[in-house]
Order: C-alpha cells, then sequence, then structure tokens
C-alpha cells in the first residue's frame, strides 16, 4: 500500500492556510506524538485529543477512532491518513484549529506501509499551498509541557479513592482524580505496572519521593497486570461532590496535596468514632462549604475546560496555574490578607487544641474531659456540684448537706 504523507510543518501550513481560504481537503500526516489526553466525557460525546509535533492539535470523536487512544504512544512516529482540518468552538473559551478524523481514516505505523513525502509541486496541485504561503514556524517555547514527567512503576497502594489517589513503588505518589476519564483508572490495581506519561510533578527527600499529578496532557496505561489483581475492582470513586470540585473547577498541586492531608487528619481522629461515611461526608462538607461559599465570586471564572486545557498554547491547567487557590483555608501554616499569615490551621486541628482566643495553655478537654474541669470554675471544682446527692457547692458551705424549706429536708 502506497500512502502520500505530508510532514508536520506542511501539516501546519495547510491547517491555517487552508483554513483562511474556506476550501475543503483531506491530508495525509506524519508527525512524532508529543501528547495524548484520556478518553474523556464533554456533553454527550466521547473523545480524545493527540498533540503532534510543531503544535499539530487532532481532536479525535469518531467512535470507531476512539481505540487509537490505547495505540498512540508519546514519542512516538505515527501516519495518520484522511485528517480534516476544521476549526473547533464548542466546549472551548477560544476557537482552535485543529484536524479531524473522517469515516475514512487510519493510523499507521511508518515501518507497515509505503510511505512517500509529497513534493512541492504535488502540495501545489492538492492543496494549493505554494513555497511562499508556507508560514514562518518556531515551536513555541512552552516550559509546562517542557517540565512534565514520565514514570513506569508497579501500583503499591490504593492509598484514596475517594480522591484518586495510588501508591507506585512505595515511593510515588500518584493523583489522577483531577482528569475525568471515562474508565476511571480502573488499571490502577495493586501489583500492575503502569506508565504514566505527561504528568506534573513534585519532589521531596522525604516520603513521597515523587508526587505526579495527571491533568489532560496525562496519559495513564497499563503495561503489566498481575494475575493476583484481576478480581479487584479499585479505580477512582469520586462522590458528585468531589467531581464538581475536581472536575469543573480543578485544583492546583498544593490544594490536592491538603486536600489528601486534610482527609488523613480527620480519618485518624473520626474513623474509629464515627465510621467511613460520616467521617467522608464531614470531609465533604468542610472543603466544598469552603470552596463553593468562600470563593464563590473568584470560581465563577474558575471553570475547567478540558479543550482548552489540552490545546492552548503555553499550557496552563488548574495544577500549575490556577489562580483561584483555596490555600487560604487548607494551607500549614495558614495565611490569608486578614491576618497576615501568623495563624495556623492547626488550632483547628490540633490534639490537644490551642488558640489564640484561650491562650494556648487550655485544651479542648474543658468541653469533654469527665469530671469537668475549665477555668470559669477554678479547675478544681467538679460537676458533680450540680449532680451530687447531698448537694454541696461553696454558696452553702460546702460542708452542710441542702436544706430545703419546700420539702422540709
Amino acid at each position: 500500500m502506497m500512502v502520500s504523507v505530508v510532514n508536520v510543518e506542511t501539516a501546519f501550513t495547510i491547517l491555517n492556510k487552508r483554513q483562511q481560504r474556506g476550501t475543503d481537503c483531506v491530508v495525509n500526516v506524519i508527525g512524532k506524538v508529543i501528547c495524548v489526553s484520556e478518553v474523556v466525557r464533554i456533553k454527550e460525546n466521547h473523545l480524545f485529543m493527540v498533540k503532534l509535533a510543531h503544535n499539530v492539535d487532532l481532536i479525535i470523536k469518531r467512535k470507531e477512532c476512539l481505540h487509537w487512544q490505547k495505540e498512540l504512544s508519546p514519542y512516538s512516529e505515527y501516519i495518520l491518513t484522511n485528517l480534516r482540518p476544521t476549526i473547533i468552538q464548542k466546549g472551548s473559551r477560544s476557537p482552535h484549529r485543529v484536524f479531524t478524523v473522517t469515516r475514512n481514516s487510519q493510523l499507521y505505523l511508518p515501518d507497515n506501509v509505503n510511505m512517500v513525502l509529497m513534493t512541492e509541486s504535488d502540495i501545489v496541485k492538492q492543496y494549493g499551498i505554494q513555497h511562499d504561503d508556507h508560514l514562518t514556524h518556531t515551536d513555541i517555547h512552552d516550559p509546562a509541557i517542557d517540565g512534565i514527567f514520565s514514570y513506569q512503576g508497579k501500583v503499591t497502594a490504593t492509598l484514596d479513592p475517594g480522591l484518586g489517589v495510588f501508591e507506585l513503588d512505595k515511593t510515588v505518589r500518584l493523583f489522577v482524580g483531577p482528569v475525568p476519564a471515562v474508565h476511571k483508572y480502573s488499571m490502577l490495581r495493586e501489583g500492575a505496572t503502569v506508565l504514566v506519561q505527561n504528568a506534573h510533578y513534585t519532589t521531596s527527600k522525604q516520603y513521597p519521593r515523587v508526587t505526579l499529578y495527571c491533568c489532560m496532557l496525562t496519559k495513564v496505561q497499563c503495561v503489566e497486570e498481575s494475575n493476583e489483581t484481576k478480581q479487584q475492582t479499585n479505580g477512582v470513586k469520586l462522590n458528585e461532590e468531589m467531581k464538581k470540585l475536581l472536575y469543573l473547577h480543578g485544583q492546583s498541586q498544593k490544594q490536592l496535596d491538603h486536600m489528601f492531608t486534610l482527609r488523613n487528619v480527620l480519618k485518624k481522629q473520626f474513623l474509629n468514632i464515627l465510621g467511613d461515611r460520616l467521617t467522608e461526608s464531614i470531609f465533604t462538607k468542610v472543603v466544598t462549604n469552603i470552596w463553593f461559599n468562600v470563593g464563590d465570586q473568584i470560581n465563577k471564572r474558575a471553570q475547567r475546560m478540558l479543550i482548552d486545557e489540552f490545546l492552548n498554547t503555553p499550557h496552563k491547567c488548574p495544577l500549575i496555574g490556577g489562580d483561584t487557590v483555596i490555600d487560604e483555608f487548607l494551607n500549614t501554616p495558614h495565611k490569608c490578607p486578614l491576618i497576615g499569615g501568623d495563624t495556623v490551621i492547626d488550632e483547628f486541628l490540633n490534639t490537644p487544641h490551642k488558640c489564640p482566643l484561650i491562650g494556648g495553655d487550655t485544651v479542648i478537654d474543658e468541653f469533654l474531659n469527665t469530671p469537668h474541669k475549665c477555668p470559669l470554675i477554678g479547675g478544681d471544682t467538679v460537676i458533680d456540684k450540680f449532680l451530687n446527692t447531698p448537694h454541696k457547692c461553696p454558696l452553702i458551705g460546702g460542708d452542710t448537706p441542702h436544706i430545703c424549706h419546700t420539702c422540709d429536708k
């Protein structure tokens, strides 16, 4: 089979020049894949996106081509045939020039077909693109994409399915919760080996040594699944409020870290007492109330646009660019303009409880201790003053039984 193709530089010119002239055409393109998104659902459509070198982007939503998502691997070269240039606006804040697939589109590895690069005269004849039409193009330097990270490792723990947090190789923490993938990351089962490509990351000298954060640029695939994990049904299990928080608005890396820490603190304090459901309810109420009430005005302009997150150059997503921060609530030590950054959220979480209202020396045991003790009663007198029979208190001398004229005692 002979396939006439154009390189990504020519494809970029065709995508822009032909759209300006409004002429329809189909193109066979050979190029290196840079990023592949997960399959997501936007309104009624399932789709995924592909970023080739030289800022040539594809949106693939034809049902018969969705399986390409598993076959396309970042940093490998492919031939994609019968692509149609178009402009998309729906689902994004600004129009994007992209290629889409047609019913005749095919995906090939270059070694599996007889490929020939089109000559300039062929390009002029077929696409009306002459030498002078070629756009002066250099790749836009994108620090965000330059800084993304790939990692392969074995799933060693499901740390928090309610936030989409997993552990790899007992040293790497993986956040997949921010990506509304239709497969819900069911491949992340303990014992399975997975490849995480194009994730944001942070490093630390302590555990976890590396933390990976997935966004729309990230692809996660199972490389090898252990036989012992076939009966597991892990994956991400976000409740509806968390879906709104992560899918609709998005969170920064720091915010995800603090949410994970807060949930662990609440589980440690209340899980054995209240059970999993009530503890989860407390966490959800605390986080969502702060987000949707305190930050309401900011959040109105912070709703995620998944297509823009993938296609925009330079790349910007809530993980790295979120100008809306819930950190004022979650940061430790707590900092916000109201207090100048000197008060810590430990006022709420610390045991024993300490805050400026009580000088830092009085504990929450004032409420919980039996017998009751607090500064109001000097700390030496117990609530038995009220409950004791016969009643004794300093008002009647402390040593004399209660005398009541009503009952003549």
